[in-house]
């Protein structure tokens, strides 16, 4: 078959309000019956059963699953999967942020597909469908990306599984569901959104038509997250910010987040951090890095966030003053500085060849070896021993 390298098949409606349409998409869709995937924040908001009367106006049977956990655990899963088949229920609406719509997508796998959904982390899966996404936050992009981000809860460890064969039917993006973010969730969400972009952005599988897309995200999450940070209620800085984590998602799926995630996913597991924080943690040392290998596009970057880059700078500068610009960027915005973390030579070592099996990495610019992992864990952890 022929190989072309640029979809997005996900139906997308998009605006205030437009959440409405639930009911309408769920009966056009020739469903019956909907399995509510979402955590307890949820359901405090309001958004829950505001959605549940939409559904109740339209004459469309419900059920409940509010076990959503951070980083999905597989037992979460596996439990909802198995309720969602003995009730019955003939598709899925995730409501929530990247750990609801990755339980969902998990659960929609395990709807055709038997056995535990880790067994989806290295064995194909039969085409799903019947997912709908409602995203409350902006930042994961999971709306629109390949990937679910699974917890092993005996490893310990992060397990990402691809699901081409598992894209959402629907992802209503309303602005509105995104007002009562608090302050911390509606940074660490954004910057999440930046590095999707930039790590796609410097990926070994961008091509010229997702670095256009990259470009104005980044662009997009620059100008606008500090509005939403102080103006709370900007309808149309909060829809800017949710369409561009969309987006970002997309250039996932498209052209790849690389070692920057692979080592986020690593120290996220490891230290309990927030996925936006540790991606924010890691991506200064990920443009040194890059700018090595790609000089012009860190530049690009660099100067987007406000340093001055001249065409004389050599990469090691190019890569040092965007790094520093992105940190003072984070800093502007009060992203909280990492805290101290135990750590010796041997957990280095372990970490270090986590991050060199983790799957994203294959695709950063320059080879990653233990040799290099250990080097830019060094760098991101402030490791001296």
């Amino acid at each position: 078959m022929f190989k072309y390298t640029f979809e997005q098949n996900v139906r997308v409606i998009v605006g205030q309000g437009s959440i409405g349409a639930i009911g309408e998409v769920v009966l056009e869709s020739g469903f019956n019956k909907a399995f509510l995937v979402y955590d307890s924040g949820i359901e405090k908001t309001g958004i829950l059963a505001r959605i549940e009367n939409i559904l109740s106006e339209n004459s469309v049977q419900y059920v409940e699953y509010g076990e959503v956990q951070p980083d999905p655990p597989a037992e979460i899963i596996n439990r909802g999967a198995k309720l969602c088949r003995e009730t019955g229920c003939d598709c899925i609406i995730a409501i929530g942020g990247g750990s609801s719509i990755d339980t969902g997508k998990g659960i929609n796998i395990l709807r055709f597909n038997a056995g535990n959904i880790l067994d989806y982390a290295i064995q194909p899966m039969e085409e799903c469908s019947g997912l709908i996404v409602v995203p409350t936050t902006a930042g994961t992009g999971s709306e629109l990306s390949n990937g679910a981000i699974v917890s092993d809860e005996k490893t310990g460890t992060k397990v990402p599984i691809l699901c081409f064969n598992n894209m959402p039917d629907y992802a209503i993006l309303d602005p509105e569901l995104t007002v009562g973010m608090p302050y911390g969730l509606t940074l660490i969400t954004g910057l999440d959104a930046f590095s999707h972009a930039a790590e796609s952005y410097t990926s070994i599988g961008a091509n010229p038509m997702t670095d256009i897309i990259c470009e104005k995200v980044m662009t997009t999450v620059i100008e606008n997250l500090p509005i939403v940070l102080q103006e709370p209620n900007n309808i149309e800085a909060r829809e800017r910010m949710q369409c561009s984590a969309s987006m970002g998602g997309w250039m996932l799926y498209s052209a790849s987040a690389h070692v920057g995630h692979s080592i986020a996913h690593v120290i996220g597991a490891q230290f309990h951090l927030p996925h936006g924080a540790a991606c924010a943690y890691t991506l200064p040392t990920v443009f040194k890095v890059v700018a090595e290998i790609y000089p012009e596009k860190i530049a690009y970057i660099g100067r987007m966030l406000g340093a001055t880059i001249d065409s004389n700078s050599t990469s090691e500068e190019i890569g040092a003053k965007t790094a520093q610009a992105f940190t003072e960027f984070t800093e502007m915005l009060q992203l909280k500085k990492m805290d101290a973390l135990s750590l010796d030579q041997d957990l280095l070592k372990e970490l270090s060849a986590r991050v060199v099996a983790e799957p994203l990495a294959m695709f950063s610019p320059i080879q990653v070896d233990e040799a290099l992992a250990r080097k830019m864990l060094s760098d991101v952890l402030k490791y001296n021993g």
